[in-house]
């Protein structure tokens, strides 16, 4: 496994600005061996500060649409997960 430099992490458009308050960035690391994704510490407390839900985190909601996609930024590209794709069914 290799780490790769994370610009940023947006939920509905919305720069969650986690990479941009890391005086190193942010690196991830894919790994084909799991169906979640894991985040850092610091990662995960700015997302359950700004109520994105997370595994851990259940934010109140009418329908999962409302958050919108989730995007990974790297290397100028933003990568789109669905709210079908990065949220569970209640």
């Amino acid at each position: 496994m290799f780490g790769v430099r994370l610009d940023d992490i947006k939920v509905n458009g919305k720069s969650l600005n986690i990479c941009q308050t890391r005086a190193n960035g942010c690196l991830i690391t894919f790994d084909s061996g799991t169906s979640l994704m894991s985040v850092p510490t610091y990662a995960f407390n700015q997302m359950a500060k700004q109520k994105v839900p997370t595994a851990h985190t259940f934010v109140e909601c009418d329908n999962k649409n409302q958050f919108g996609d989730f995007t990974l930024t790297i290397g100028g590209k933003d990568y789109n997960l669905t709210p079908e794709e990065w949220m569970f069914d209640p």
